[in-house]
């Protein structure tokens, strides 16, 4: 990770240009990382119980978004069109699902330690992050009906989503 930061520190001081291209290329071996770590643990925990549903889950999540990467900067530096939209957008969509069952698997076994005060406060901190993006998104919007749009309003909203049993596994 410091490498890749690195990398894009050299990279945007030399030109914007390369800047980009330096960043696509860096998603290549990062989201390949994180593919074979994903993959690497959800076969030590196999399928059995809560944790091996959560990282086969997660696994899930790590080859949508990893192929989603791959479709984004071969439709950025390849084809040399704006990746968004795009079907890469499909495989982030994908990988929504197997994040918010990755959280409520994992967090299944301390369910009665959740409290109402802590789903209060991660859907409060939740909405307060999902609120300006939507403002954002649809007060910038030069189409309202596009793709762009709906895109990127749903973006947002399936992150606050996920977001909530995210602050609550770190609480």
């Amino acid at each position: 990770i410091l490498a890749v930061i690195a990398l894009n520190i050299a990279a945007n001081l030399i030109s914007q240009e390369f800047a980009s291209i330096a960043g696509n290329l860096a998603y290549v071996p990062l989201a390949g990382s994180f593919l074979i770590l994903a993959l690497i643990t959800a076969s030590r925990f196999g399928l059995g119980g809560n944790h091996g549903l959560a990282w086969f889950s997660f696994a899930g999540y790590a080859v949508s978004w990893f192929i989603a990467e791959m479709l984004w900067v071969h439709q950025d530096l390849v084809v040399h069109e704006d990746p968004f939209p795009s079907a890469a957008d499909i495989f982030y969509l994908i990988g929504y699902p197997f994040l918010l069952m990755f959280f409520v698997a994992y967090l299944q076994p301390v369910r009665a330690g959740i409290t109402k005060k802590v789903l209060a406060v991660s859907s409060v901190i939740s909405v307060g992050v999902l609120i300006p993006s939507l403002y954002y998104v649809l007060g910038d919007a030069k189409n309202p009906g596009g793709l762009e749009t709906i895109l990127g309003t749903i973006y947002p909203i399936f992150d606050s989503i996920v977001i909530i049993p995210a602050i609550i596994g770190v609480v």
